[in-house]
């Protein structure tokens, strides 16, 4: 869980951070990390997928999201054509819109859509993001205030929620 990096901020000014995998084993290691590391902030670790998950929040009880972070995909034989990938990306946030709070921050790991460097691999996990990604995108335009890819060799997206975008 490379977010781990952002639960120190609820260690200062406080709330829940809510980290989905669908693997057991996973979340039960990262429970275990994140226990030793902030044995003071509440985090709940849950086996499922984002999709399953938010199928049943509870956003009245919980409380609406104010941070999301995407860092999700798919082999590229899932039998989903539209999932495989970083397709998932489009299913999570069409799952998490309902229950984001106005002005939330999405922030999505491996959202490379340029390269800067001419390199040959990357280029083609260019064209790759960038048919994979298209749903999300156009999903995203539609809902954020603004969406900004920060070009690294994995790339990285930001956007910022906007009710009535």
């Amino acid at each position: 869980y490379w977010a781990a990096w952002a639960i120190v901020a609820l260690e200062l000014v406080g709330g829940t951070a809510v980290l989905l995998d669908p693997n057991e084993d996973c979340c039960a290691l990262a429970r275990h990390n994140l226990e030793s590391l902030y044995p003071n902030v509440a985090i709940e670790v849950v086996a499922s997928t984002g999709q399953e998950y938010l199928a049943n929040y509870d956003g009245d009880r919980y409380g609406l999201f104010d941070f999301v972070v995407l860092d999700a995909e798919l082999p590229p034989d899932y039998p989903d054509e539209n999932l495989r990938g970083k397709g998932l990306y489009y299913a999570l946030l069409e799952s998490v819109l309902p229950h984001l709070a106005d002005r939330s921050l999405l922030v999505c790991h491996n959202i490379l859509l340029n390269d800067q460097t001419g390199s040959e691999v990357l280029n083609a996990v260019v064209e790759r993001n960038r048919k994979e990604l298209k749903p999300f995108l156009e999903l995203v335009q539609k809902n954020y205030q603004f969406f900004r890819e920060i070009p690294t060799t994995e790339g990285m997206g930001v956007g910022l929620y906007h009710r009535g975008t």
